[in-house]
Parts: structure tokens; sequence; C-alpha cells
């Protein structure tokens, strides 16, 4: 067996790096043909679970600026042992943020372990286009593994074509789609009665993912109270919705004089929809950790909704701590809607794991996700796009965000088409046929060196 190793968020994380990882240890240590060690980032979770490959802990959330750093390349240099090695570098996968990734490139310069290693990044592009300098930073890689075609034309776009990196053709995430898969209706009608008072005539909206500032959580909450309380108008020329404007002094809301999308002012007011809950599946952060992370004050805004009887949240959840993916998995299909309206996002995996379990998203059309969610999900163009320090961010057109939860909520056949598709979606995504892809790619990169894997078109 070769030694491969890891880097990324601890594998019994809840956290999407933390999936991505753990999948593709246990995926390439079930080959047989790599002896796989993972060094895990932040705290683990004392849950008593272990995995099948060895797992050693580097940093935690409460380390000092530095010592976190430290721990690892003081791991790496354990795992590489301390003797000189003649043969093949060790192929090392990093997964992470880029800030994530600078913080593994400047420990192994630190501990001249570099020339030690063949790294893969499999980075995230959550914005495009990449900003300036992005090329010196991607250079300092071996290969750069992207996760969609998006990613990989924004990462080629900046690499050069001679020399490291090589982009690699995508490889995307995957769903373990025997845990991840439409519920029983027996078993999901009993979950939406004891855990949100809904029966089958009830419309149940989830927004699953991490309180950070360009998932927007917030906006999550202030669309589907916009759905819920009939603040909205309905164009009679071109049909398509617009939301009432919010006051954020006294949260009042006035409606339009004409339609956004067409000018008319022939607009009727819409119907508050009494059959509806949120279900908020974030974190809800202390003031020191939306400080990091960009977070919201979710129970201060939702205290301010006008809708707080009608939202759930899942107050046991913590930063990197949450339910079993079976707990998850049942809780997302007792959805009848995910709303997700993102700024941008690498790939959003609960879009992925949603859609496994026959639930359709509600999404902003930018960004990396539409590449793959398109067939299962009502995509929303932005109102606006902003190119800043981080790329191209995109804001979602909230008037239509509303009208697809409106029509999503009156027609269940097209809940069920888009239920359907999402699985067929995710079938195609199963980690058991994307795991031989990261196999064939790290055979080819550790007999022939980096440029082996060729640059993606």
């Amino acid at each position: 067996m070769r030694p491969l190793l890891i880097v990324g968020d601890h594998p019994l994380l809840h956290r999407g790096f933390s999936t991505v990882g753990r999948h593709l240890a246990r995926g390439l240590h079930a080959t047989g043909g790599w002896r796989v060690t993972m060094i895990g980032r932040y705290p683990r979770p004392d849950d008593g679970h272990t995995e099948p490959y060895q797992v050693l802990e580097a940093d935690r959330i409460d380390d000092v600026a530095g010592e976190g750093d430290a721990r690892c390349g003081r791991l790496l240099q354990a795992a590489l042992g301390r003797e000189p090695h003649e043969g093949e570098p060790t192929p090392l996968i990093s997964i992470g943020t880029p800030a994530d990734q600078q913080r593994l490139l400047d420990g192994l310069a630190e501990t001249n372990l570099r020339s030690r290693v063949r790294i893969v990044a499999y980075m995230a592009v959550n914005y495009t286009p990449l900003p300036p300098g992005a090329d010196r930073f991607l250079g300092r890689f071996d290969a750069v593994v992207p996760f969609t075609a998006v990613a990989a034309r924004a990462i080629g776009d900046v690499c050069p074509r001679v020399g490291p990196p090589a982009v690699t053709t995508p490889i995307p995430h995957g769903v373990e789609t025997g845990l991840f898969r439409p519920p029983d209706p027996a078993t999901r009608r009993a979950l939406r009665a004891a855990r949100f008072g809904l029966d089958d005539s009830g419309f149940l909206v989830g927004y699953f993912g991490r309180n950070s500032g360009h998932k927007r959580a917030d906006l999550a909450l202030r669309i589907f109270s916009t759905f819920a309380l009939g603040a909205w108008s309905r164009c009679e020329g071109c049909s398509e919705t617009t939301a009432w404007a919010l006051d954020p002094t006294d949260d009042s809301r006035t409606p339009p004089e004409a339609c956004r999308q067409c000018g008319s002012s022939r607009l009727v007011p819409g119907t508050p929809h009494r059959r509806s809950r949120l279900y908020l599946h974030t974190d809800l952060l202390t003031r020191e950790q939306r400080a990091w992370s960009g977070g919201w004050d979710l129970a201060r805004l939702i205290a301010a909704s006008r809708v707080e009887d009608r939202v759930d949240v899942a107050p046991a959840l913590r930063v990197g701590e949450g339910v079993s993916e079976t707990d998850l998995a049942a809780l997302m299909g007792a959805c009848d809607v995910h709303l997700l309206p993102s700024e941008g996002g690498g790939w959003e995996l609960t879009v992925l794991e949603t859609a496994a379990c026959g639930v359709p998203s509600v999404m902003t059309d930018a960004g990396a996700p539409p590449e793959y969610a398109a067939p299962c999900s009502m995509l929303v163009p932005p109102a606006a796009s902003v190119l800043d320090s981080v790329g191209m961010r995109a804001f979602i057109d909230e008037g239509l965000a509303v009208g697809a939860l409106v029509r999503l909520a009156a027609d269940g056949d097209l809940r069920a088409r888009l239920g359907a598709a999402g699985r067929a979606v995710a079938i195609t995504h199963r980690w058991a046929s994307i795991v031989p892809a990261w196999d064939r790619l790290l055979a080819e990169l550790s007999t022939d060196g980096p440029r082996a894997v060729g640059n993606a078109p």
C-alpha cells in the first residue's frame, strides 16, 4: 500500500468539508491501495466513533494564533518520518478554504517538508472571477482539483499553461444515497406532526447550512416571512412577484407601486400562507462567533419577523456539532422545499443531500451549484451582483424567490417532479462512483508527476 495524507476538517465534525474528507478517506482506504492518514483540524466531537483509517488531531478551536499550525507541522513530520526519503514524494490531499490551504503551505515551508509531499488541493471556489494574486497562490500546489466546471474555468483563467499546478478535470462531491433518500410516507407524516405540528396540507420550508455571511440565513427568514404574511404582490402583466419593501427600523412593509420585473402598475396583493413553517437547521451563534464567521443574529431577526410562532430552530446545534446523518436525512425529507439564498457557493452539499431525499431547492442562480442542481431546483436570478475583493457576489431577487415558494406551495405535482429529478441527480453523485476518480488521479500523479493529470478545459 502507498501512503496517503489527507489534511482537512476533522472527519467527525458536522460540516461540509468534514463530510467530504470522511467519505474520501473511507473510500480510498477501502480500495486497499492506500494507507490513509488524516490530519483533522478543529475540535473532535466526543461521540465514541472511530474511523477505519488513522486520524491525527491538529489545531483546536481555542488555539492561540499559530499554535495549531505548529501542531499540524509536527503531525506531518511524524507521518512522513524524520529520516530523508529518496523515493517519490507522498501525495497529500488538502481539503479546505483558501485560508486553510494557505496555512498548510506556510506550515510545510516552515518545517522544510514541502519537498516530501506532492500537494493536491481540493479547494472551494465560492466566487468568480478569482482575485488578483491567485496565480501565485495556486502555483504553490502540484495539482488543483476543482469541484465543478465553473471552478475549473476560474482556476484555469489565472493559472499558467505550463508548470504547476496541474488543473485537473473536476471531481464533484458525493452523497450517500442509501442514507439520504426519500422517506417512508408514514414516517415522514409522523415526524412532521410531532416536530413541526404540520399535516399533509402544511408547507414546510427548510434552510440547511452554516450561519455564515454568504449563505444568508437572514434572507431565508425574510423570504419566508414575506411569503407567509402575504407581503408580496403579483403582476397581472407578467405574472411575476414583487416583495413589499421592508423598513429595517420598525419592520413595517410597504406595497410596491409598480412591478419590479416589467414596471406595470397592475398589481394584486398576495395571499398569506397560514399553514406554512420555516425550519432553520443552522447554528445560533454567540456575539463572539458572529464576529469571526460573519453570521447573523438569528434570534433577534426571528423575534422581529412577525412569524416567530412559525419558525423552528435547532438550538442544540453548535459550530461543528450537529445531529447524526440519519436524523439529518429525516429532517431534510420532512421538508417540502429547501431554501438557500446564498451569494455564491463552491458546491452546497445540503442541496445535493436534500435532492437525494426528493426535496427540491429554491436557490440563487449564481456560482457553481446550478451546474448540478438545475434539474431539481427553482433557480432564482440575482437582483444585483457585486464584484469585490473576493469575487462576484450575487444577491437573490427576493420577490422572485417568494414567487417560487408560492408556486411550489400550490403545485404538489411540480414538487414531486423536481423531487424525482433530484433523486436522479443524486444517484449520479454517489460516493461509490466518485472515489474511483480520485484513486485514478492519485495513481497517475504518484507515478508520472503533476503534469500527468492534465489541464481542465
